[in-house]
């Protein structure tokens, strides 16, 4: 849930394990994952052999606003409320025909 949340804040997450990752397999790709998240191992943090901070003070402004535009690509597929126009299966005339009792 936690990166659903991220995305659909317009947020780029910071994954820490990728075993967290298999409950997203359904709505989106590891391709998808990767290119929308950063990634730093557990295990380099827990060993101190990277400080997570610094890592993610080397993120470029570049790679950063590249992955604001993948995000800005999935985050449509984890909310419910609203589909934008183009991914729409239908342009809203059943419901209408449905609604007038046709």
């Amino acid at each position: 849930k936690s990166l659903f949340d991220s995305y659909l804040a317009g947020c780029i997450p910071v994954i820490f394990s990728k075993l967290s990752l298999h409950m997203y397999e359904w709505h989106l790709s590891e391709a998808e994952i990767a290119a929308t998240s950063i990634f730093i191992s557990r295990h380099q943090i827990v060993s101190k052999k990277v400080r997570f901070m610094e890592v993610l003070q080397r993120v470029s402004v570049q790679d950063i606003e590249k992955m604001q535009r993948a995000i800005e690509q999935v985050a449509f597929k984890l909310q419910y409320s609203v589909v934008p126009e183009p991914f729409r299966e239908s342009s809203g005339d059943d419901v209408k025909a449905m609604t007038a009792g046709e």
